[in-house]
């Protein structure tokens, strides 16, 4: 064998030593030991002896195994502090490492044909998938995921230590380095060279989820309240300065979506992998907010499904950065950077532009200066009457369309949806009462003239095309 290729291969098997020593070189002295990433850590070299397991008998006895001492441990650990505080709490933590255990004794009875068990790679990844319910059910029943005195100031060090075994993980999840090298993990991950379009489309489900966050905070303010005041010291605590923020978007977006979307969600789907990665935010319990990053994983997921896991980890990332910046900046910033990537992919594509082109794109220069003009001076008023300009725009372009059209109930249709979405959108701020039904009809309203409009266009286009040809 060559040196190069000899070189390659340690490489690939060594790359887990290298990600755990620079945890602990960034991470600040007693981060790890003691604590769960020091968990996540060995959750990491168990899914590499699965993964060996599948070629060797004594690997998947021992990942088995050394689940089962670890379940076995947990369990009693938690049982006796149930015994000396009577926190009930303590129970999940019972419930989820016998629960571990049990896997365990039926994966390794005698009675199970050997032909009948679990793969040692899902029975692992199902019984790490325990643990974590058990971790949020504890934190969620104990109240210790919503309490601020728990958390402390994060450093620079901080989402290294907290992110990079996640990046493990993932990694460990495609079996990199005992089954695959480099290449293989990548392509098996999902992660690949994205083109403008799904760069385009990663900006607009990051503004999409930004979004479902307006509902959700306002949900968890009528309904859990003194959670929504807890999450909100958690966030003033941890949080200290911009651009650490910055760095833990990136890295969280990098190794969530790895884990998740890359690893997890080709072989447990969308909706269970959204869960999981939901039961991650501890800090958010079981509130209207945690349901909305429950949608942003599906929202990720659908990324990942039809385009890739680089999608949707610039999806998650841009995510989480504009979630650092004043909203109105940061859905400014997001529009301005949605148009200028539109540009760059219909140029890259080589696509002349189009007289069907022009209205969305005088309605999306419309919305981009509105935005720009409330992010600078903080005035509604340029977001309405932008908005409104936007709108009717649209409008007219539909009825223009609708003289050459036999459609006239399609092209009422869509004129009609274009006013009211203008209507609604003048009377920004909306009144307390009415915010519940001025926010979905303005969406409908929006999405229903986009559509005909697409449709008119598009049919037109056809039949020019038909008439050239």
């Amino acid at each position: 064998m060559a040196a190069s290729q000899v070189g390659r291969r340690t490489l690939g098997e060594s790359w887990a030593v290298g990600l755990a020593t620079a945890c602990l070189a960034l991470g600040a002295p007693g981060l790890l030991l003691g604590s769960h990433h020091l968990l996540e850590w060995s959750a990491v070299c168990l899914v590499l002896l699965a993964f060996a397991g599948r070629r060797a008998h004594w690997a998947a006895t021992g990942a088995a195994t050394l689940a089962a001492l670890g379940g076995l441990y947990v369990a009693a650990d938690h049982l006796r502090k149930i015994g000396g505080t009577a926190d009930l709490s303590h129970w999940s933590y019972v419930v989820g490492g016998l629960l571990v255990v049990a896997l365990t004794l039926v994966q390794l009875a005698g009675r199970v044909p050997r032909s009948r068990r679990l793969d040692p790679v899902v029975l692992v990844a199902i019984q790490l998938a325990v643990g974590l319910v058990a971790y949020w059910s504890y934190e969620f029943i104990s109240g210790a995921g919503l309490n601020p005195n728990l958390y402390g100031p994060n450093t620079w060090t901080t989402p290294f230590a907290v992110e990079l075994p996640i990046l493990a993980l993932g990694f460990a999840g495609v079996g990199l380095g005992v089954s695959r090298g480099w290449r293989d993990s990548l392509n098996r991950l999902g992660i690949a060279r994205p083109t403008w379009w799904q760069a385009l489309a990663a900006v607009l489900a990051a503004l999409a989820v930004g979004l479902v966050d307006v509902p959700a905070n306002m949900l968890a303010y009528w309904l859990t309240p003194d959670a929504l005041d807890a999450i909100s010291a958690i966030v003033d605590k941890t949080q200290l300065g911009l651009g650490l923020a910055l760095v833990f978007a990136v890295l969280a977006g990098i190794s969530e979506e790895v884990l998740f979307r890359g690893a997890l969600q080709p072989r447990a789907g969308i909706v269970i992998t959204a869960l999981l990665f939901t039961a991650i935010h501890v800090h958010y319990g079981a509130t209207p907010v945690a349901a909305s990053v429950f949608v942003a994983g599906l929202a990720y997921g659908w990324l990942r499904r039809h385009m890739n896991t680089t999608t949707a980890i610039m999806a998650h990332a841009t995510t989480d950065i504009a979630a650092s910046l004043p909203s109105g900046f940061a859905r400014f910033g997001l529009l301005f950077v949605a148009v200028a990537i539109a540009f760059a992919a219909i140029r890259a594509e080589g696509y002349s532009w189009s007289r069907y082109l022009v209205p969305p794109a005088v309605a999306g220069v419309f919305l981009v200066l509105g935005s720009g003009v409330v992010a600078l001076t903080g005035s509604a008023i340029a977001w309405r009457a932008f908005g409104v300009a936007a709108f009717l725009a649209m409008a007219v372009a539909v009825a223009v369309e609708g003289l050459r059209s036999r459609s006239r109930v399609l092209v009422g249709c869509g004129v009609a949806a274009f006013l009211a979405a203008a209507v609604i959108h003048w009377s920004i701020p909306w009144p307390g009462p009415t915010r519940w039904m001025a926010l979905p009809a303005w969406l409908i309203s929006l999405v229903a003239g986009v559509g005909v409009w697409y449709r008119l266009a598009s049919s037109r286009y056809e039949e020019e095309v038909s008439v050239a040809d």
